[in-house]
């Protein structure tokens, strides 16, 4: 897997092909347990944030989607991947161009290669994102 420079389609463009669930939904509600939740939440989305961009590297150009905070473009077995965080819904989303969806066993190698990241951090990485 190796990043690639911002090049074709806009993030609007492009079709989702692969979900990763991170946090469960964003908690509402002003109770002591639900804002527990939400704090619990914003950390775990933070974290695999974090973790994602400190192994594939920085955010890469302007972030046009509803709802997304960033999104990374990686190169994986020749394929073209663009993967966002998706704030509120407590995921974080692979994307393709519609015209260039890799099989279904490539997604599904490089969705387990980025859970096994965020379940498996370096430990510096799981302190310096504790420290947050």
């Amino acid at each position: 897997m190796k990043r690639v420079e911002l090049k074709g389609p806009r993030p609007e463009e492009l079709d989702m092909v692969a979900e990763i669930p991170i946090a469960g939904e964003l908690p509402h509600g002003d109770s002591k347990e639900e804002k527990e939740k939400r704090l619990d939440y914003f950390k775990a989305m933070a974290y695999a944030s974090y973790a994602l961009i400190w192994y594939l590297g920085p955010p890469q150009g302007d972030v046009t989607r509803d709802k997304d905070s960033w999104h990374l473009i990686v190169e994986y077995k020749g394929h073209r991947f663009w993967i966002s965080d998706r704030a509120g819904e407590g995921v974080i989303h692979l994307h393709c161009p519609p015209d260039r969806i890799p099989p279904k066993g490539v997604i599904e190698e490089l969705r387990q290669i980025i859970i096994f990241l965020l379940e498996n951090p370096d430990p510096l990485i799981r302190a310096i994102a504790d420290l947050t």
